[in-house]
């Protein structure tokens, strides 16, 4: 946009939709780091050991590695969906992993 001339008296910025987005995604940052820290307290209180739940919690940062890596391999960019897909898959593979 930089190298389209403008009118004097316009300018262009991004919409408020960006702004939006881009509070979406930090919020739902937020929200999966607490669903990984309930989840671990809550297999932590039911295992009664720190280390079988730390194990889990590492498998499930391991699905997230390589889910970012296919979405790189792929060319898709990380979108709300793609986050919401990230909650599934934490809440996924705590309760397969804890079964």
């Amino acid at each position: 946009m930089d190298a389209y001339p403008l009118p004097p008296g316009y300018e262009w910025k991004f919409g408020r939709g960006f702004e939006e987005n881009d509070k979406a995604v930090q919020t739902m940052a937020q929200n999966m780091i607490l669903a990984v820290v309930l989840i671990f307290l809550v297999m932590a209180a039911l295992f009664e050991s720190l280390l079988y739940p730390l194990s889990i919690i590492t498998s499930i940062l391991f699905a997230i590695v390589g889910s970012i890596w296919f979405l790189t391999l792929t060319g898709t960019t990380i979108t709300m969906m793609a986050m919401i897909g990230f909650m599934v898959l934490i809440a996924w593979s705590s309760t397969s992993a804890s079964c």
